[in-house]
């Protein structure tokens, strides 16, 4: 596998063995000199001063590994709640990395208290310029009360009162719930290209494929050797008779527009329904 990270955009030149190639974003926030972000989403600001509002706190630490566990905790709820919608996730959760960042005083833990009980984390890895934002995770009491927004804006606030330039939010798949969060910032949503790569031999990477295919599908290994079929059904509909024969009403007073990407970030959560627009 072949990528980058917190770097300028670049053209990844075609190599031999390429099995895969796609761009991965990252998103960049560019830090004012006084650390309060000007170019938030109404509903980060909502949520920034619905957390102002709930009390909550911020503590940080270059050396307690003990935090790491609640990190790793909030993480993995972080995660569930974006396999649940349908999300590709990967994490690491052993902390190891986490650890030796901190032990070697290149990272940085921060967290949100809310009545004694952490609900967000973030854990950033430093630079003289720029703070990265390496991973995070929040319960689902956090989400709640905007614990996620406002620790971002207040870890932004720190590093820029430190005299960094930039708070780099890290990567996330385009269109996802995660990507409109850190877009949500005022984030460049910046494009650096990933590629996977085979240098072996032919045979053996067909070979280690039989062997896995051994080990944890034989039904699919079968079909490779033997081939496949399939008899697909299609239904279909005229569209134009279904209408004339049940006509669909509109809800009063309704509006129907396509929304292009701009105004789908800026759209309103409704009042009792904080999931809506990432929806």
């Amino acid at each position: 596998m072949v990528g980058s990270f917190a770097s300028r955009p670049f053209t990844l030149p075609t190599l031999e063995g390429e099995i895969a190639r796609r761009n991965r974003y990252e998103f960049v926030v560019r830090l004012p000199e006084n650390g309060e972000l000007t170019s938030l989403s109404n509903n980060h600001k909502r949520n920034i001063r619905k957390a102002q509002n709930a009390g909550i706190s911020i503590r940080r630490t270059r050396e307690n590994v003990d935090w790491i566990s609640e990190h790793l905790a909030l993480m993995r709820k972080s995660s569930d709640r974006r396999i649940r919608r349908g999300e590709s996730v990967v994490i690491d959760g052993d902390g190891v990395l986490q650890s030796a960042l901190l032990k070697a005083g290149a990272g940085e833990l921060f967290q949100a208290i809310h009545e004694g009980q952490v609900s967000s984390s973030i854990f950033v890895v430093l630079s003289r310029r720029t703070g990265y934002y390496q991973s995070a995770g929040t319960s689902p009491e956090g989400m709640s009360i905007g614990a996620s927004h406002f620790l971002v804006s207040s870890v932004a606030g720190i590093l820029a009162g430190e005299g960094r330039e930039m708070f780099n939010l890290g990567g996330a798949e385009e269109g996802s719930s995660l990507a409109r969060f850190k877009s949500g910032f005022g984030a460049e949503a910046v494009a650096l290209p990933a590629a996977t790569y085979y240098v072996g031999p032919v045979w053996k990477k067909k070979l280690r494929s039989m062997i896995q295919l051994l080990r944890s599908d034989h039904r699919r290994l079968f079909r490779v050797l033997t081939g496949s079929s399939a008899q697909w059904v299609v239904f279909r509909q005229d569209t134009n008779a279904a209408l004339a024969q049940v006509p669909v009403p509109e809800p009063p007073d309704a509006q129907f527009d396509i929304l292009n990407e701009e105004e789908l970030r800026h759209l309103e959560n409704p009042t009792d329904d904080p999931e809506f627009r990432n929806r």
